[in-house]
């Protein structure tokens, strides 16, 4: 039976004194406890992956040693008058496969002549025994084999985790480096999204805690100073946001839809009022009417484009302008 050279595990594409190093910059750059959990139990599949490779190829190699052993006994079993040159080169070599591999312990190497001694022998039934115990240990050679390559598999897996929970946790590291750089750190509006969005965070779990005091007050009469106390602070930052909407309102130049509503319809009645008093009051009232339209549209051209943008719509209405 040919005896397969044993596989090695492949090198790690992120050896070890990295993935420490790694580890260790993000002991000091101060990421999460949980993060520094995962990456330290990636590494340590990895470990475990590696070591149960080198068990399996360990145990394939006793297999094949213990071949080389039961050849060597086979051959032992040839007188030395009847050994012919090829015969003697064949127990020179195990004889250095064996120096080379080991000798199996004390109780393998009784069953392994054992072995020999019943696929030797004249008797069918111990032929027949000998025969079997050769089939099992052929079978526990096939199953080595296809376990090493499940193995290896497993191994490429865990790497690739391990890769990718090391590479997310040094780009987490150098996000964090440049969150808290020099110029963030005087930057008055780095993170202010951040912090509003918070502050909202905050604002809303409080109100959710005043309702939820509020309904526990009404069975437990003794919550019910704190509630006020949670609806005084509402209360606070309820008066702060409504004083300071009308000035952010009014600093960034706009009104109220409902005072933009207001104002159109004020325009559209003015207008309608003014031409029925050109048209219904005589060639007089008209010319006096237009003489003080042309002197208050002269000054601001955008005038009498909104004055005719209202008419336009007021005769779309069906109105008589």
């Amino acid at each position: 039976m040919t005896i397969q050279s044993p596989v090695s595990p492949k090198p790690s594409r992120l050896t070890s004194p990295l993935a420490l190093l790694v580890v260790f910059i993000l002991t000091l750059t101060g990421c999460g406890t949980i993060t520094k959990y995962q990456t330290i139990k990636e590494l340590q599949r990895v470990e475990d992956a590696k070591a149960n490779l080198a068990k399996n190829e360990k145990d394939r190699l006793e297999r094949g040693r213990d071949f080389a052993y039961a050849a060597g006994q086979a051959l032992d079993k040839i007188c030395i008058e009847k050994q012919v040159p090829e015969v003697k080169v064949a127990k020179l070599l195990t004889d250095r496969a064996l120096l080379t591999l080991g000798s199996p312990d004390s109780e393998s190497a009784l069953q392994l002549k054992q072995l020999v001694d019943d696929l030797l022998s004249e008797n069918a039934k111990l032929r027949e025994r000998g025969a079997a115990e050769l089939a099992d240990r052929d079978a526990m050679i096939a199953k080595l084999e296809h376990k090493a390559i499940a193995l290896e598999k497993t191994l490429d897996k865990v790497e690739d985790a391990r890769d990718a929970t090391l590479i997310k946790d040094a780009n987490k590291a150098a996000q964090w480096d440049a969150e808290n750089s020099f110029i963030n750190s005087i930057n008055p509006f780095h993170d202010l999204w951040k912090f509003i969005k918070k502050l909202f965070i905050l604002a809303l779990i409080v109100g959710l805690l005043g309702a939820g005091l509020k309904i526990a007050a009404m069975f437990f009469p003794a919550l019910k100073p704190l509630s006020m106390m949670v609806d005084g602070c509402l209360g606070f930052f309820g008066k702060l946001v409504f004083r300071a909407a009308p000035a952010a309102q009014q600093a960034a130049g706009v009104v109220a839809v409902e005072t933009h509503a207001a104002s159109e319809k004020t325009l559209a009645a003015l207008v309608k009022t003014v031409q029925d008093l050109r048209y219904d009051h005589g060639d007089e009232v008209k010319a006096k009417v237009d003489d003080a339209l042309a002197a208050n549209n002269s000054s601001d051209p955008t005038i009498a484009a909104k004055v005719q943008a209202v008419k336009n719509q007021l005769r779309a209405s069906g109105a008589d302008v």
